[in-house]
């Protein structure tokens, strides 16, 4: 069985997000690794980004986790940027108002939706 984990890591005002996919031991096709050997694989998709939050779904339907960061969403496997929004700097110059973006599908169509909030406006969107 194949476990994919999304972290995002904010360095800064950097948003890093990195993707990896490991295999677990039970898996017939996983090789054992070395000591000091790793299988997580770093991705930086936009390390520019001013946002902290992020969520990973399969947003367009290819079978690939996607990530959805602030006001964009990034296609994987070659983190092809869309905008789909625009998100207002909050009244602290420190934040913009995303402060969450979980994937749900909210109207049962099948496809995640994003739920997201803001801290400082009070806003759940």
């Amino acid at each position: 069985m194949f476990v994919r984990i999304v972290a995002a890591t904010v360095i800064g005002f950097s948003l890093l997000i990195s993707c990896f996919a490991l295999g677990s031991a039970n898996h017939p096709n996983a090789a054992p690794l070395a000591r000091g050997e790793s299988s997580w694989k770093k991705h930086s998709v936009n390390d520019q980004s001013p946002f902290e939050t992020a969520g990973a779904a399969d947003f367009n339907g290819d079978g690939n986790l996607d990530i959805f960061c602030g006001d964009s969403w990034y296609e994987a496997p070659k983190w092809t940027r869309h905008k789909v929004r625009d998100v207002p700097a909050s009244a602290n110059p420190h934040y913009y108002e995303d402060f969450a973006d979980s994937p749900l599908d909210c109207n049962g169509d099948g496809r995640p939706d994003i739920v997201t909030c803001n801290y400082f406006g009070k806003y759940v969107g």
